[in-house]
Formats: structure tokens, sequence, C-alpha cells
């Protein structure tokens, strides 16, 4: 169980710096008050797909 729980993990991790990096693409450096970088994986999600909402 411990060896899916680091496998999900990184695998999170590694999707949040795509997030993150299509964010900075589009100009964005905090969310919510907060560093892009300090944010997980499920917040770099949403700041991302309300970022593309708000451009259409």
């Amino acid at each position: 169980m411990r060896i899916l729980y680091k496998a999900v993990n990184l695998s999170n991790d590694s999707k949040k710096q795509v997030l993150i990096q299509e964010l900075i693409k589009m100009g964005v450096t905090k969310f919510r008050g907060k560093s892009i970088d300090s944010l997980d994986y499920y917040e770099a999600r949403h700041a991302l797909a309300l970022e593309r909402a708000k451009r259409g």
C-alpha cells in the first residue's frame, strides 16, 4: 500500500510541474495570494482551469 501511495504522489508532483509551467506561460505568478510554486497539485489544477476559463 505504501508503494502505491508513493507512486501516486510522484505522479501528482510531475503533473503539478506541468501545470505550473502552463500557468507561468500565461503570466500567472500567484493564486489566491499564494505563489504558484507553493500550490499542491489540486490547487494548481484549479488555478489553471480558472485561468483558461477567464481567457475563453
